[in-house]
């Protein structure tokens, strides 16, 4: 996985196991710890994300929500402690609810070429990397 991220983005490595990564050279950077990539907190984050969330020309990550908006913290928690975005993280209240979002090139892009979740012109799947395999569903079952 990290070889697809190095040849997909501009990195540079860090201390600590981390990587700087760079959509191009404008864009702002977004940092990763290499060892904890696809932890839980990603799949949390991946269950959050609904039909929509990344703006068809991968400019925007949002996350909207009409009930409970302690879930609007909660993607803000986690885009910031898996990414450590140099962009701002914004809130805006709507007729319908709340939204945050990031104005994140870099950070868009990881999501749809890396961790597989659709645009906002594409239907919903269920990316690859968060699939239990059938055997192992049959060990906790």
């Amino acid at each position: 996985m990290i070889k697809k991220i190095k040849n997909s983005f501009i990195c540079e490595e860090l201390p600590n196991n981390k990587l700087s990564i760079k959509y191009n050279k404008l864009s702002k950077e977004i940092i990763i710890n290499k060892k904890d990539l696809f932890n839980e907190d990603y799949a949390s984050l991946a269950g959050m994300i609904p039909d929509g969330s990344l703006i068809k020309d991968l400019m925007r990550v949002y996350f909207h929500q009409k009930k409970d908006l302690r879930k609007i913290d909660l993607f803000a928690v986690l885009i910031s402690k898996l990414f450590s975005p140099k962009s701002t993280i914004l809130y805006k209240a709507d007729i319908s609810g709340m939204q945050c979002y990031i104005n994140s090139q870099t950070l868009a892009r990881f999501m749809y070429h890396i961790l597989e979740i659709p645009k906002s012109d594409e239907s919903m799947r269920v990316p690859n990397g968060y699939l239990i395999p059938i055997k192992m569903l049959k060990l906790l079952i």
